[in-house]
């Protein structure tokens, strides 16, 4: 079940990451609020990565499906704040399209490795 959330986020995510390039959706943050959501997004970024290296067996499927969800919500937060910070510094045309391209790509890919993978521990397990 969580493999098919996984994929139903995946949709929700690419549709969001679409929309953000194509509209050239544009949210000022304060700086303060940007350090926040900097420390954040790190925090939940490395913690799961550290998950996965420490549990190199993966036998508990909840923790395996928590450390995923985990790491899901950290990736789109890493697309937000990147967003945040490209309205905030002056950079060359066209470098904000693609930048928000490549890592929105890198995001949708990892999302639908994960929810492959959790389809295929289901049926290791």
């Amino acid at each position: 079940m969580t493999g098919w959330l996984f994929l139903v986020l995946n949709l929700c995510v690419s549709i969001l990451i679409i929309l953000v390039l194509c509209l050239k959706v544009r949210v000022e943050y304060p700086s303060f609020t940007i350090y926040i959501i900097a420390a954040w997004t790190f925090l939940f970024l490395f913690r799961p990565l550290r998950d996965i290296i420490l549990d190199a067996d993966g036998r508990d499927l909840v923790f395996v499906q928590m450390r995923n969800i985990r790491f899901s919500v950290s990736l789109v937060s890493l697309f937000s704040l990147q967003c945040a910070i490209f309205s905030r510094i002056d950079h060359p045309p066209g470098f904000e399209f693609m930048m928000n391209s490549i890592l929105g790509f890198a995001i949708v890919i990892l999302i639908f490795a994960l929810a492959v993978s959790m389809f295929f521990r289901k049926e290791c397990l």
